[in-house]
C-alpha cells in the first residue's frame, strides 16, 4: 500500500470510530446505564483506583468485588454496547487522532472505546488472588488488555513525516454523518424542523421561505437526517467501519 493509501486508511479508522463513539453516547439509554455503573462503582473507584486505568485493589475483599461484581458488568456493558469498556457518553474525543479530550492528568491517553468484537472478554475474569507480585500481575493486566481491546490500524506516529504533507480526503458519507448529528442535536434541544432547516441551509431557506408546507423539501431533508440519526444512535452505530 502507497504511503498515502496508509495515512488515509488510519484517518479514514479514526473517524468513523469517532462517529461510532458520537452517536453511540447520544443513545438515551446507554446514558443511563452508564450513570447507575459510574454510581455503583464510585465509592470502590475513590479507594481502588480509576477503571480506565491501572487498578490497585487494597484488600482481598475489594479484589473480590472487582471480580465478582464489577467486572461482569463491565462485561457485560461493553458486550451489549460493543466497547472495550464502559465510557462515559459526557467525554469527547479528539476526531483527528481519536485521544480523551481532557486535562485530567489520570485519564490522559485514553482512546476511542472501539476494538475488537472480543473486546469485552478481558472483563471475563475469575475470582483469585493472584499468586505473582501485585506489580506482576497489574502488568500482565495491562498488557492482556492492550492486546484484546487493539484497534489494527497503523498510527501516524509511525509514517514518515513527508506522509502527513500528502492531500487527505474525507469519505462522502463523513460529511453527512455531521449533519445528521447536527439536525439530531437541534432537534433534541427543541428545535422546530423550520428552525433547524434555518440553521443548517440558511440560503436555501431563504429562498424556499414561503413555501411553508410540510412538504417542503427542505424540511423532508431535514427528518430525513433526524431520523437517519436516530437509526444510528439506536445502535446502527456499529455498522460504520
Amino acid at each position: 500500500m502507497s504511503k498515502q493509501g496508509r495515512w488515509r486508511n488510519w484517518e479514514d479508522q479514526t473517524l468513523a470510530l469517532w462517529y461510532k463513539w458520537e452517536f453511540l453516547r447520544r443513545n438515551a439509554q446507554y446514558a443511563a446505564e452508564l450513570e447507575m455503573f459510574e454510581l455503583s462503582t464510585a465509592e470502590w473507584c475513590i479507594r481502588n483506583g480509576n477503571l480506565h486505568k491501572q487498578i490497585d485493589p487494597k484488600t482481598d475483599t475489594d479484589w473480590k468485588v472487582f471480580c465478582v461484581t464489577i467486572a461482569p458488568e463491565m462485561k457485560r456493558i461493553s458486550r451489549a454496547w460493543k466497547v472495550t469498556q464502559p465510557t462515559s457518553p459526557t467525554w469527547e474525543f479528539s476526531k483527528t487522532h481519536g485521544m480523551l479530550i481532557t486535562s485530567h492528568s489520570r485519564l490522559k491517553g485514553l482512546s476511542l472505546p472501539f476494538g475488537s468484537e472480543d473486546a469485552w472478554r478481558v472483563w471475563d475474569i475469575e475470582y483469585e488472588r493472584p499468586s505473582a507480585s501485585e506489580e506482576e500481575w497489574h502488568r500482565r493486566f495491562m498488557r492482556d488488555t492492550a492486546e484484546i481491546c487493539d484497534v489494527e490500524s497503523e498510527s501516524p506516529a509511525t509514517l514518515e513525516l513527508e506522509d502527513l504533507n500528502e492531500p487527505r480526503k474525507r469519505r462522502r458519507r463523513f460529511d453527512d454523518f455531521d449533519v445528521q448529528l447536527k439536525a439530531w442535536d437541534l432537534r433534541h434541544d427543541g428545535h422546530s424542523v423550520s428552525e433547524i432547516a434555518k440553521l443548517i441551509y440558511p440560503r436555501e431557506f431563504e429562498v424556499y421561505r414561503d413555501a411553508a408546507s410540510s412538504d417542503n423539501f427542505l424540511f423532508r431533508r431535514v427528518r430525513d437526517h433526524i431520523s437517519r440519526a436516530q437509526k444510528r444512535i439506536d445502535g446502527g452505530y456499529g455498522q460504520i467501519v
